[in-house]
């Protein structure tokens, strides 16, 4: 997992890499809304942006508008981080969809608090074992057998997809979405839910093709979930 830093001031941008390095966290870095819209494109595991609003070229409003109207990075989080603190900016940046704001100087307390507060409220990639048993009354070995048919299934899924031309028809008569679907809504998989409920209740587009970014990104969280499944 990665977090985007958009700022186009080096002194900052080298102190928030310094400490979410410190904390575990992965960065990467874009000097202003142009150049953070196209590590975007480029990388598919940034789960969170922390963002300046003056910046040259796109300021970080018109970035976080624009990362809005975009269907694949309308749930990603974004933290406003600005040395403006007036009521109008902040209101505009929560209208834009911005999840929480930071005022400079920041204090490392108070950014890690924001990041671990904004990271909390992520969708899972799987739910916990003690509330799923509890919920659907399930014993230790029931559980087990539900957890070892779906990493079957996930298995097969990615194998079938990493082979898929992108020309190919989709979806693969071979991939029994709805069932994929049924098991990871089960299992507390909001994240590959929430894609798939994309790809088979039409959301996607009236095309026969889903976009390509969208069969993209249900490949990366299928992988994501293939290995947190061992772990549950």
């Amino acid at each position: 997992m990665s977090i985007l830093i958009v700022e186009d001031n080096p002194i900052n941008a080298k102190l928030l890499q310094h400490n979410l390095a410190i904390a575990g966290y992965d960065t990467l870095w874009a000097q202003n809304g142009r150049q953070a819209l196209d590590f975007l494109n480029a990388n598919g595991g940034i789960r969170l942006v922390i963002s300046d609003i003056m910046m040259p070229e796109m300021d970080g409003l018109e970035f976080l508008g624009r990362l809005k109207e975009t269907p694949q990075w309308r749930d990603l989080p974004v933290i406003m981080c600005t040395s403006l603190s007036d009521l109008k900016t902040v209101k505009k940046a929560a209208q834009e969809g911005c999840r929480s704001y930071i005022v400079k100087p920041i204090q490392t307390d108070q950014l890690m608090g924001k990041v671990r507060e904004v990271l909390g409220r992520e969708k899972a990639i799987i739910g916990k074992r003690a509330s799923i048993m509890a919920e659907l009354g399930l014993s230790a070995n029931a559980f087990d057998d539900i957890v070892a048919a779906f990493a079957v299934m996930i298995d097969n899924t990615i194998s079938l997809m990493e082979k898929r031309s992108p020309t190919a028809p989709f979806p693969d008569p071979e991939i029994n979405l709805q069932n994929l679907s049924e098991r990871a809504n089960l299992l507390g998989a909001e994240r590959v839910g929430v894609i798939l409920d994309h790809l088979t209740d039409g959301t996607a587009g009236s095309a026969p093709q889903p976009r390509p970014w969208l069969l993209k990104q249900l490949l990366q969280e299928l992988q994501r979930l293939q290995q947190k499944l061992p772990h549950i």
